[in-house]
């Protein structure tokens, strides 16, 4: 299927009026956790940090057959890579990709026989065109780059493989950044059935659209963009590889879970990711597990690779800056990710008065989180809080310092 175009969700503060009380200034109500979420702020997914997950949602068998054993991945270079840093960062990301506990949610799907997936890829190889379509390239124009790839013996011919035509940030095509960042399919090339896909880099044409993220894991938003995007169209083209296996009227499994990027770390240069593989960290999106419905970043009890560096706090609401207002509703969120279990979280709210610690709970997505109210009589000016987290070990860790402004 095409992964479709990334929609933002705005993330408001509430000013419905609460309890009044003159002290202490954020008044916390019984449920320190209420259920719903608290979206994605800034329009950009590179805040979502533990979404909220969807009630099952389950997907459709339609009888036809998966790719097994270890499929071969194979990039085809489109257009001008020259001196792109993709042409480094989306090799290594392929060449982790299989195998990985995110990558093995692909093993709970099967064939008519009950065969399972393995959960693994190998990143092949890859070659280049140097616009053989020219910019402007069509649906039939991507076959025809395979097929040149092919044909010319510049990639083996192989019916147990995907071939990713990667097209440059100048390359267009129809439907590209206005409908779609991607899609997979298959077809008779050369007389054989192949599977292929096109994932478009987006950093110029759409990036608010396909690749939302900045700062981007990488340092390189179109490149960090297609990783996710090619993840997509990987699982999908493994579990429903002719269109007529794994999918039903909602689509196949990696649209399901499109755009819901679970729980998120913040890397060295601020960026938000949610897995490393390699050398590399990645923001991907979640993928369906067959056997629950559920969108996961990995199976049930086998959690994805811990964020370098040890435990991470990221506040995710409200964000720096936002105006609050006396008497209105505040709710604090914060995702926190470390390797071993996280015990407590506790908001740290500085106020003209002194500094007064909350605690916070652990929400059904998985962040931790406190419903306050701001006092009535709470005075204009400038407030700040923190959020810190403690896991089992004993070891804490404690957020950056948010400011907030009282009107």
């Amino acid at each position: 299927m095409r992964l479709p175009l990334f929609v933002s969700v705005a993330v408001l503060l509430s000013g419905c009026a609460g309890q009044i009380d003159d002290s202490p200034e954020l008044i916390v109500g019984e449920s320190l956790a209420p259920a719903h979420a608290s979206g994605r702020g800034g329009g950009t997914a590179l805040t979502v940090a533990g979404d909220i997950r969807p009630d099952a949602v389950g997907i459709g068998y339609g009888g036809g057959p998966v790719m097994l054993g270890m499929p071969d991945v194979y990039y085809i270079w489109y257009g001008n890579w020259s001196g792109n840093s993709a042409t480094t960062i989306l090799p290594d990301f392929m060449s982790n990709l299989g195998g990985s506990p995110y990558f093995n949610i692909n093993s709970t799907y099967y064939d008519s026989q009950g065969r399972h997936v393995t959960g693994q890829a190998h990143y092949a190889g890859s070659t280049t065109d140097n616009y053989s379509q020219g910019v402007a390239i069509t649906d039939a124009g991507v076959e025809a780059i395979v097929s040149r790839a092919l044909s010319s013996g510049a990639l083996p011919k192989n019916t147990n493989a995907v071939y990713f035509v990667l097209t440059s940030s100048d390359v267009t095509l129809s439907g590209f950044c206005g409908g779609y960042c991607g899609w997979h399919t298959n077809g008779n090339v050369l007389g054989l059935d192949i599977k292929y896909s096109f994932v478009g880099n987006a950093a110029t044409q759409c990036p608010r659209s396909c690749a939302p993220y900045s700062p981007s894991p990488n340092g390189n938003q179109g490149a960090d963009g297609m990783a996710s995007v090619l993840a997509h169209e990987l699982e999908e083209s493994i579990t429903d590889p002719d269109l007529n296996a794994w999918e039903d009227s909602a689509g196949e499994n990696a649209d399901k879970c499109a755009w819901k990027f679970g729980t998120t770390y913040t890397t060295a240069s601020g960026a938000s990711a949610n897995m490393r593989l390699g050398s590399h960290d990645y923001l991907i999106q979640e993928n369906l597990d067959a056997s629950d419905g559920k969108c996961e970043l990995a199976l049930p009890g086998t959690p994805p690779p811990p964020p370098p560096g040890g435990m991470k706090v990221t506040v995710t609401n409200p964000a720096n800056g936002s105006i609050i207002h006396a008497g209105g509703a505040l709710d604090f969120v914060a995702a926190v990710t470390d390797s071993v279990t996280v015990s407590s979280a506790t908001v740290n709210w500085v106020a003209p008065t002194g500094t007064t610690t909350f605690t916070m709970a652990k929400n059904s997505a998985g962040s931790w989180e406190l419903a306050t109210t701001l006092s009535t009589t709470a005075r204009a000016g400038t407030r700040s809080f923190t959020v810190t987290a403690k896991d089992a070990s004993g070891n804490t860790a404690t957020s950056s310092k948010v400011t907030l402004t009282v009107q």
